[in-house]
């Protein structure tokens, strides 16, 4: 049988028999498999699959131990996977250096590993509102129909601004006329008060109608000078949220923890019987724990085209004080200083691991964090949206030997949006100090604050961070709240690192006190290579140094509006930052194509761009 390259009815038959070859090969290759509808009494096969991941991890062990001659897969098909406690990986679980352990998706699948509960008691209230009850259940996220609801929150779109502060510039304050009296008391409503570049999260102990004066039951900000809350604006912005006279527009929600109920005002169309409602109860999803001291790391452990979603987390008992980059004081008497939001996934001690193709969504803390000794990995093509603090951390801010710190990793080709949802000052990319570092082709928007944010020491000493890049990513549309950031922000002495072949946009004029914009170069930024960048439409100057030192900045295309200069320097000696052919454009028009030809590469690459166009039919 014969048949012409050209003739169409032949080739898609042939696609189809490749296609079907494709998948058999794909599925045979698979050890174990586990499905909703299967059974940990099976075997695991693809006819009789296992029900949950942890009794295929257990098998997989097993397999492990007896010692691998070959790749070991897991495949996992669609389903929501409901976890209690996190799925926990160790030395038993890593593969060789010659052999791996994947935990994926099977093909044209994408599980869901939830820690979400979800809420199927709806009942239909006199005023047409929804409550429900949930017994010692705390939680700060509500997703309906797969989309985060706005807890009750006055006022319902941006901010108010306070009168005076009080006279310990930490737990009082008076609001202007009008702002609040309507609303009562406020006992046990949440104050969110932004700092500029963080915030804090407070309870409210009481507010006077008659004076206006609002008491929280603990101190605003964080412990250093700048955490007064007029320390940089004498009018700073606020909200507040979860109290019920702030219950007034469709969609809100708030939750009566005294009696464990939540009332959810519905959308048109919404029915308690319809109603697919989810609470975050889990705090942690996935634990790679491998040594942080030692070479002996987990090694080959792979996950491929999972969903990670609905894992919560809470503020400190004494309220939420952030320092920086979701980085908040622990405030429970105990030595530590300040500790991060924690993330959903957390890896440890790991070397030529990988996340590809994920997606972490729908998250109450953060999404995914390298912490300690994670060498050589790569995150790659994964999707991190809508979540409530940084969406992907790397390496710590502890001091650690040269061999066992950070270094290595790559972060490519991945979308992140809508980070920092509920704690505003976080980060989209989080790299503290590690080395050797790329963060490239990844697409960062709608966040905020900072898109990425490099280094970990607030002067020009030595640390372990060198040699990190930052090339070819496409930022914009962050800092869309808070101030004193940046598409890229640099922290510390970071010798033979570059910032190259980004293109940043559409950062807004900032609304504190300190300016906003494309890459700022904080305290003891030294060491950086910054070229071949295009920054447009950033409202204040492209680039800003703040006691930094020496730096190289050249061949850079500087889009400004009317008298805007391209350099900001802060405590900076200009002659410090060796500047060369750098061009500056005016805003009033756009940058031309041969001034985005410079940057032609920045983004995804062609074969990720379809994170993008999922991205715009999911919406």
């Amino acid at each position: 049988m014969s048949f012409s390259p050209k003739d169409p009815v032949m080739t898609r038959v042939c696609l189809k028999v490749i296609a079907i070859f494709l998948l058999a090969s794909q599925l045979s290759r698979a050890d174990f498999v586990v499905a909703p509808e299967g059974d940990d009494q099976h075997p695991g096969t693809a006819q009789k699959p296992f029900a949950t991941i942890q009794r295929a991890q257990a098998a997989a062990r097993i397999r492990i131990a007896n010692g691998l001659t070959r790749d070991l897969v897991i495949e996992i098909r669609n389903g929501r996977y409901i976890l209690d406690e996190p799925l926990v990986f160790d030395q038993r679980d890593s593969g060789t250096s010659q052999h791996r352990v994947v935990y994926a998706a099977a093909a044209g699948h994408t599980p869901r590993i939830s820690g979400g509960q979800k809420i199927s008691n709806w009942k239909l209230m006199a005023d047409g509102s929804f409550a429900a009850s949930l017994a010692d259940r705390r939680f700060r996220e509500l997703f309906v129909g797969g989309e985060r609801r706005q807890r009750a929150r006055h006022p319902n779109t941006g901010f108010l601004r306070v009168e005076t502060v009080g006279a310990d510039r930490r737990t009082r304050f008076t609001a202007q006329p009008g702002d609040l009296e309507a609303l009562g008391d406020l006992a046990g409503a949440e104050f969110v008060f932004l700092h500029d570049w963080c915030i804090s999260r407070i309870p409210i102990k009481s507010m006077d109608r008659a004076t206006r004066n609002v008491t929280t039951e603990f101190s605003v900000g964080y412990a250093q000078p700048h955490g007064e809350m007029n320390r940089f604006e004498p009018h700073p912005r606020y909200a507040i949220e979860n109290h019920s006279a702030a219950w007034d527009t469709p969609g809100e929600w708030y939750l009566d923890e005294g009696l464990g109920r939540i009332r959810y005002l519905p959308l048109s169309g919404e029915t308690p019987k319809t109603l697919e409602a989810i609470v975050p109860v889990a705090n942690r999803l996935v634990e790679v724990r491998g040594p942080a001291h030692s070479a002996a790391r987990i090694c080959n452990l792979h996950f491929r085209g999972l969903s990670f979603e609905h894992c919560g987390w809470f503020p400190p008992a004494r309220g939420y004080a952030s320092a920086q980059a979701t980085w908040h004081e622990r405030r429970d008497g105990l030595k530590g200083g300040l500790n991060p939001i924690l993330s959903a996934v957390t890896l440890d001690g790991v070397e030529n691991c990988s996340f590809t193709a994920c997606r972490f969504a729908q998250l109450g803390g953060s999404g995914l964090w390298l912490r300690d000794n994670c060498h050589d990995n790569k995150i790659k093509g994964n999707h991190f949206v809508d979540i409530s603090g940084n969406g992907l951390m790397l390496g710590k801010g502890g001091k650690l030997s040269k061999e066992h710190a950070t270094a290595g990793n790559h972060i490519t080709n991945n979308l992140i949006e809508r980070c920092g949802q509920q704690y505003f000052g976080a980060v989209a990319i989080w790299v503290g100090l590690a080395r050797s570092t790329r963060v490239a082709h990844n697409v960062i928007r709608h966040h905020p604050y900072t898109g990425i944010s490099l280094g970990w020491s607030w002067n020009a000493n030595r640390t372990t961070a060198q040699e990190n890049v930052v090339a070819h990513n496409r930022i914009h549309h962050v800092m869309q709240i808070l101030s004193d950031g940046g598409g890229i922000y640099t922290l510390g002495h970071q010798p033979d690192s570059f910032l190259q072949g980004n293109l940043i946009y559409d950062l807004p004029l900032n609304l504190g006190s300190a300016e906003s914009n494309g890459i700022f170069m904080d305290e003891g930024s030294t060491g950086f290579t910054v070229e071949n960048n295009l920054i447009h439409s950033v409202g204040r100057s492209p680039i800003r140094f703040h006691r930094a030192t020496t730096n190289l900045v050249r061949d850079n295309i500087l889009g400004t509006e009317s008298g805007v200069e391209m350099f900001r320097y802060n405590a900076t000696q200009a002659d410090k930052i060796i500047k060369q052919d750098n061009r500056q454009i005016h805003d009033s028009l756009p940058p031309s194509a041969a001034d985005f030809k410079r940057v032609a590469g920045a983004g995804l690459e062609p074969k990720f761009e379809k994170l993008l166009r999922k991205a715009e039919q999911d919406k």
